[in-house]
């Protein structure tokens, strides 16, 4: 499968919009930076704030780690 690392939250926020995350995570394997991760918590539709993305486990990660996306959003981030 290839890789796919989604380096502004912008486009992870607009892909939750446009209703096609899921479909990306499923035919990538996504990955975020924590910063990116740390930003795209929530987007719009239809004048509601949805969350996008699950909370990861803090431990020790740094700012500049990457996260792997998991394919389905019934799992866990981090």
């Amino acid at each position: 499968m290839k890789k796919l690392l989604l380096l502004d939250a912008d486009v992870v926020i607009d892909l939750h919009s446009l209703g096609l995350f899921e479909k990306m995570s499923r035919s990538y394997n996504l990955f975020v930076t924590r910063e990116v991760f740390e930003e795209a918590k929530f987007y719009r539709k239809r004048n509601q704030k949805i969350p996008t993305l699950y909370r990861a486990d803090r431990g020790s990660a740094s700012k500049n780690s990457i996260i792997t996306v998991p394919a389905s959003r019934g799992q866990r981030w981090g």
